[in-house]
């Protein structure tokens, strides 16, 4: 079967004419004839019956015909797609992420997106989360990756979250710094625990209240119930390289201490490991081409990359 048969049996059923789906489709009468007869001899089922000089559709025509008619979308979706698909690998592809978190993993995507798309032009927007999200809902970008807090309902009618991974919120402290608690080894926790409440004496350094990192940070403060100084700042380099330099400690991603690990002591803590969602953050109803599959496959393994490296670097008490 063909599609050109498909086609030719469509215009026989919506003209009940065969002199009629010629004229439609502007081939000659006997080439439809022709097809009509060769297709009923292949299948060895009649497939239209003259009723009153109309051709109407056998019980085995409908069968036929239901079946034509979806081959045929099919075959349009798919030129669709191979076209938009061809469009992007020449076109554009547009994302957007937060700046500690593409330090960390871009570096080790961009290469590998440009080997398999070397003519797709890349636009990167390295934005705080609030700003993301409005320029994915307005079109400004194809996808966005950030964190969500275990807490946070992705419930934006919107946007789709899929989710990447998992990072555990630990502590920083300067390598080598005694503390009045002696860390303990804890299944289910990353790092070396720790009681929150033996660091109340030092100073907190957290990300600003506007930023999702400084709100998880204050809600871990008053769990644990306890007040110490704090120091607010907009960036985590800033404070890890504070704290490295024994000015307080941090709380921050597991994925934010990658370079700092000879320079920090890193801790657990908690009654449960306080965790949050690595997403990649898209439009409903949006398309997904091949680049953008591609792009969240790698900041996927690039994050499963640096968690690993962790997983091997964390000391034993």
């Amino acid at each position: 079967m063909k599609f050109k048969e498909f086609e030719y049996m469509r215009a026989i059923e919506a003209k009940k004419s065969i002199t009629k789906a010629a004229q439609m489709l502007n081939v000659s009468q006997p080439a439809i004839s022709r097809c009509l007869i060769n297709l009923e001899k292949e299948l060895g089922i009649q497939l239209f019956e003259k009723i009153d000089g109309d051709y109407v559709s056998t019980p085995a025509g409908k069968i036929y015909l239901e079946f034509a008619a979806d081959i045929t979308k099919r075959k349009i979706q798919f030129e669709s797609d191979l076209k938009e698909l061809l469009q992007y690998k020449q076109g554009a592809l547009c994302f957007g992420i937060t700046p500690g978190r593409s330090k960390s993993l871009t570096p080790m995507v961009l290469p590998e997106i440009r080997k398999n798309f070397p003519e797709l032009k890349i636009e990167i927007h390295e934005e705080n989360v609030h700003n993301l999200e409005e320029a994915l809902r307005k079109g400004r970008i194809d996808v966005a990756f950030f964190t969500l807090s275990e807490q946070e309902k992705a419930d934006d009618k919107y946007l789709y979250y899929q989710i990447l991974g998992k990072e555990e919120i630990v502590l920083t402290v300067k390598k080598g710094t005694e503390i009045a608690c002696k860390p303990l080894r804890k299944i289910g926790f990353q790092y070396p625990w720790v009681e929150l409440s033996c660091f109340e004496k030092f100073a907190f350094i957290l990300l600003k209240k506007n930023m999702r990192l400084g709100q998880i940070a204050e809600e871990i403060l008053k769990e644990n119930h306890i007040s110490p100084e704090k120091i607010e700042i907009a960036g985590i380099e800033t404070a890890q390289e504070l704290v490295a330099n024994s000015y307080g400690v941090c709380l921050c991603s597991s994925l934010g201490v990658r370079e700092y690990q000879n320079r920090l002591d890193i801790y657990s803590f908690g009654k449960q490991p306080v965790t949050w969602k690595f997403v990649a953050a898209l439009r409903v109803g949006g398309y997904m081409t091949e680049p953008l599959k591609y792009l969240i496959q790698l900041y996927q393994t690039a994050a499963e990359r640096v968690q690993g490296k962790y997983n091997e670097d964390v000391y034993t008490i």
